[in-house]
């Protein structure tokens, strides 16, 4: 197996441990399964903040992982 052969598969295999999703822009996010708790987490409390009609600004990417946009 060459060397693009072997690329391809571990980016293959990487790509099966995490969570990803199509963005508005055409990049995809990924994030490990891990941080699933923490990600709805901070997404419901960006929607509290809008709904009573704060700035429902971007944080920072959590501590310990969070999502990988290519």
């Amino acid at each position: 197996m060459g060397l693009r052969g072997k690329v391809r598969r571990l980016k293959k295999a990487a790509e099966e441990e995490l969570f990803s999703f199509e963005l508005e822009g055409g990049t995809v996010a990924r994030f490990p399964p891990s941080s699933f708790e923490e990600c709805l987490v901070h997404d419901y409390e960006r929607g509290k903040r809008h709904f009573f009609g704060e700035e429902p600004a971007r944080r920072s990417t959590p501590a310990g992982g969070g999502a990988q946009e290519s």
